[in-house]
């Protein structure tokens, strides 16, 4: 879901509120290695307003007063945006209830990626080297890799990873180049379960954000509630 937004106004003045060469607009750099954004000091620049010709100074503050309207008008639109569900959120309630994508009902993963681990980098969970655990037959998606399984039980029905000593943050290793590049959190929410007959797995990827995803989706689980005892 995108929508385009007009911001100019936002950190640039129109030509008649500029006081010749003097500008109004403050560099801003929250620390090393940000990108610099510029902002208005509209204080300033009302104070410095301060000092003109009635006969100026009436025309200069209407055409503030309309700038400043529609910078609110700006950020009216964007909170607004910011505000509403998305397409696929209110997707996910609507089929399954809003309940389901609770916080509580979120399942988070850690795991590395295979990347330039050597065989001998210990598991976090059960110890083991990185060599003597077998390599998960699907590719995880939207991680960049495939993972590798760890024979440590897991406190859930799914199983467990392998993450390397570096992957899980810790207040010890404030550096965040001391973590590992291959590290990797999955979310996940269980939104409905069935008690099926079927032999094997099945594993499908439905594209929410379109119509013709949802609808497939709809589609895949009246299919399982026909054969679920």
């Amino acid at each position: 879901l995108c929508k385009e937004f007009h911001t100019e106004l936002l950190s640039s003045l129109p030509f008649p509120l500029v006081f010749g060469d003097i500008s109004y607009r403050q560099r801003y750099k929250e620390r090393v290695g940000r990108i610099e954004s510029f902002f208005i000091d509209y204080e300033s620049l009302f104070q410095s307003s301060l000092i003109l010709h009635d006969d100026i100074l009436n025309p200069f503050l209407a055409k503030l007063k309309k700038h400043l309207e529609s910078v609110q008008s700006c950020l009216r639109e964007i909170d607004a945006w910011l505000s509403m569900p998305s397409s696929k959120s209110r997707f996910l309630k609507e089929t399954f209830g809003g309940e389901k994508l609770e916080d509580r009902n979120q399942t988070v993963r850690h795991f590395c990626i295979e990347g330039s681990h050597s065989e001998d980098d210990a598991c976090l969970r059960c110890e083991r080297g990185f060599g003597r655990h077998p390599r998960e037959r699907r590719e995880a998606h939207r991680v960049g890799g495939r993972r590798r399984l760890c024979p440590c039980p897991a406190e859930d029905d799914d199983p467990p990873y392998f993450v390397c000593g570096r992957g899980r943050p810790s207040p010890d290793r404030p550096d965040p180049d001391a973590k590992c590049p291959h590290y990797r959190t999955e979310r996940s929410y269980v939104l409905r379960r069935f008690d099926c007959n079927l032999p094997g797995t099945f594993d499908a990827t439905f594209d929410i954000s379109k119509e013709q995803g949802q609808l497939q989706l709809k589609e895949f689980l009246r299919f399982i509630e026909s054969v679920a005892t």
